[in-house]
């Protein structure tokens, strides 16, 4: 599903990744969140597993930006 507001690299990033967006939209796990009919050691496994990620990315971030030689670098690299 292309998205209809897309323009140039937008619209080409649209087209190409509709079909694994539309997968992605068709999990089972998506479809009982959006439906409310998610059960909910699902969503609390989710959410554990999430903070695990996001603990550590937001790790790798900070790694990489105290490596930056300048403020600028840290936010535009």
């Amino acid at each position: 599903m292309a998205d209809p507001g897309a323009s140039g690299f937008c619209a080409e990033v649209w087209l190409r990744g509709g079909g694994v967006r539309d997968s992605i939209l068709e999990m089972p796990f998506v479809t009982q969140l959006a439906d409310g009919t998610l059960a909910k050691a699902s969503f609390r496994h989710y959410l554990i597993q999430d903070s695990f990620y996001l603990r550590a990315y937001s790790r790798a971030l900070a790694i990489a930006s105290s490596k930056a030689h300048t403020p600028d670098a840290q936010v535009s690299h």
